[in-house]
């Protein structure tokens, strides 16, 4: 009894087996037979079915492939580690993933569309990934491609529902006559409003589970296919009626002509693009916007009476408006490429008072390091005249998001006539200043001789007026002076006759002079650290000087002045706080400036010329030093120097 039933048993197992087979057989030819290209992977990211399609248009036959991995099989990397990504998402939330990308093959590069789906085994586990891609290089085949994978999908569905279910695209089958659903798989149903998403929808009418397909036209639509025959593709359709809104949808609705003739069978195959097009509007409305306003840019820029420009990191020009032409005398954007030194050479570019700029200095090549320029004075010669044009340029570095630079813009403005003014009035000035200088030298010598023989008979009413004459003397000495010193400052003729110096001496020495000018104040050295610098002890001592004597006259109510002598690594620093009036905060950018009055129309206008304080500065700053200042309106100022310590 046994043997009778191994005997049998035995001749049984080749009847089972051949049909799984023989289906295995018919899955692969179909397969194989598909546009689309069909890859399964394991786990480990190997290759465990390649469809023959997927295997030649990567250059491989399928055995070649079966077993390795991507980077086996020298596929790029920078396309594949983002793919892993996917691959590893699916298994580890067994939900699908859409993709696009490019990829090169026997034919070139191509473009394909792609969905990775778990295949899950029979007690629900993920066993495998499969990816379906497809080619949409030829968008125009779109028609043809679609009909053949109709063709094909309704052959894998009949054969096996899993690969179908699993399907990259909405895919549903309605019956030619009355649109009644003969079979749809998951991705169709979520498509769909509730309550049909989780609903069976055989035997349902169109009108049923999409209640405004009439009103929509897409009921028209299956008719229209009904009757013809022909394929109806519409790439971006706009679907109105939704619970949630307006939506896109790329579809195609193909006709299945059935055995026998007859009204065909409706395959839906549907997509959903609409966050692709809702986006891709986003960005043409932002072009469009950018557009605008980068036109609006281009009419103010063209209308600026200042020449803009700007370069990328290398320094080549990128942008520029029409007064850059009209004041370089450029007939063209040719006229400004090259390099710096091109540029320095073509334009003779030179520092104000007359010194070649190097590429360094240029206010362009200090942007493009990081440094923001502001107003710098420079000559160069017009291309089309010939002429010197003075020009004040500003200029700032172009940052990305990550904070490099990437650029520079300048803004460059024709200071001609304001040069050629200031120079007019240097000459006044030195003019005046000279003419001056002969009859108050005159004046005051007369006042002085007659002084020194005030017991030959001079009243006491002569004396006072002789006194105040040899005061308003040495008034407009001091006026003639400052002149002069404006001057030789502007046109750099100021010489420094450099010595060592004790500052602390220096300036105490100042202080004591200065101290017998004044009753109502006091002042003191807080601190005082021997130190020597190298200096000019006259333009020093003036600039001390000058500082003191500003203490005393914004301090009306008296009141102590504090002086300070530090020493730093390299500088020596001299402090003169007094406890005055201050200085309002929207006077204090243009202290320095030549004849600028802080407290011009105010109740501590106390005249003078404006000058003390820039050419305080301007000797500081000719012996490597700095002058700078704190102020608070009502609280006082500190004004410090700092100059270089002696080697």
């Amino acid at each position: 009894m046994p043997a009778r039933e191994n005997r049998e048993a035995n001749e049984i197992e080749p009847l089972l087996s051949a049909p799984a087979e023989q289906q295995a057989r018919m899955l692969d030819e179909v397969l194989s037979a598909s546009a689309d290209h069909i890859y399964v992977y394991d786990r480990a990211g190997r290759y465990i079915y390649v469809s023959l399609a997927g295997a030649r248009a990567l250059g491989f036959e399928r055995t070649e492939m079966v077993g390795k991995t991507w980077r086996e099989l020298g596929f790029p990397a920078e396309i594949m580690e983002s793919f892993d990504v996917q691959r590893e998402q699916v298994f580890a939330t067994s939900q699908p993933v859409v993709g696009i990308t490019g990829f090169p093959t026997t034919c070139g590069d191509r473009d394909y569309e792609y969905i990775l789906t778990p295949i899950h085994s029979v007690d629900g586990s993920i066993v495998a990934v499969v990816c379906a891609s497809r080619d949409i290089t030829e968008r125009k085949r779109a028609g043809e491609e679609r009909e053949r994978l109709l063709r094909e999908t309704e052959t894998q569905r009949r054969l096996f529902q899993m690969v179908i279910d699993n399907a990259p695209a909405g895919i549903a089958v309605l019956d030619g006559r009355e649109f009644r659903v003969k079979w749809c798989n998951q991705v169709y149903r979520e498509f769909l409003e509730e309550p049909y998403r989780g609903m069976d929808l055989t035997g349902l009418r169109l009108q049923e589970f999409i209640p405004r397909a009439e009103e929509n036209g897409l009921a028209d639509i299956f008719r229209q296919v009904a009757a013809t025959g022909q394929p109806h593709i519409d790439p971006e359709w706009k679907g109105t009626g939704f619970a949630r809104g307006i939506t896109y949808w790329n579809w195609v609705l193909l006709p299945l002509a059935p055995e026998g003739g007859g009204i065909p069978d409706l395959m839906v195959l549907a997509i959903e693009i609409t966050e692709q097009v809702v986006s891709r509007k986003k960005i043409e409305e932002i072009a469009e916007i950018a557009q605008q306003r980068a036109a609006q840019l281009e009419t103010i820029l063209d209308n600026m009476v200042d020449a803009v420009y700007v370069c990328d990191a290398k320094g080549r020009v990128i942008l520029l408006n029409k007064a850059v032409s009209r004041l370089l005398g450029a007939r063209s954007a040719e006229d400004l490429r090259g390099s710096f030194q091109r540029l320095l050479e073509r334009f003779k570019l030179r520092h104000i008072d007359g010194r070649p700029m190097e590429i360094e200095e240029l206010p362009q090549s200090r942007a493009l390091m990081g440094e923001t320029v502001i107003q710098d004075d420079e000559i160069l010669s017009n291309l089309t005249t010939r002429r010197d044009v003075y020009i004040r340029v500003s200029a700032s570095p172009i940052r990305d998001e990550r904070g490099a630079v990437i650029g520079a813009v300048s803004v460059v403005r024709d200071v001609t006539e304001l040069i050629e003014l200031d120079q007019l009035k240097d000459q006044f000035i030195l003019v005046a200043a000279h003419e001056l200088k002969t009859p108050v030298t005159g004046i005051k010598g007369f006042a002085q001789l007659l002084l020194q023989r005030e017991h030959e008979g001079i009243s006491p009413l002569g004396l006072k007026a002789l006194q105040a004459i040899d005061r308003q003397a040495n008034r407009i000495t001091g006026l003639v002076n400052d002149l002069l010193d404006i001057s030789q400052l502007q046109t750099g003729q100021l010489e420094l006759a450099i010595e060592s110096i004790d500052l602390p001496a220096l300036v105490q020495e100042v202080i004591d002079r200065i101290a017998l000018t004044t009753a109502r104040h006091r002042i003191q050295v807080i601190q005082a650290e021997p130190v020597v610098v190298q200096g000019d002890r006259v333009r020093l001592d003036e600039v001390v000087a000058n500082l003191l004597d500003n203490a005393i006259r914004y301090s009306p109510k008296g009141g102590e002045i504090d002086v300070a002598i530090a020493r730093t690594e390299h500088e020596a620093v001299v402090s003169v706080a007094d406890q005055g009036v201050g200085i309002p905060i929207d006077k204090q950018a243009r202290i320095f400036q030549r004849f600028y009055r802080a407290h011009t129309g105010t109740p501590y206008d106390y005249g003078g010329m404006g000058v003390d304080l820039y050419i305080s500065k301007e000797i500081i700053t000719r012996h490597g030093g700095r002058l700078w200042f704190h102020s608070k309106e009502g609280e006082g100022s500190t004004f410090s120097l700092a100059l270089p310590l002696a080697q």
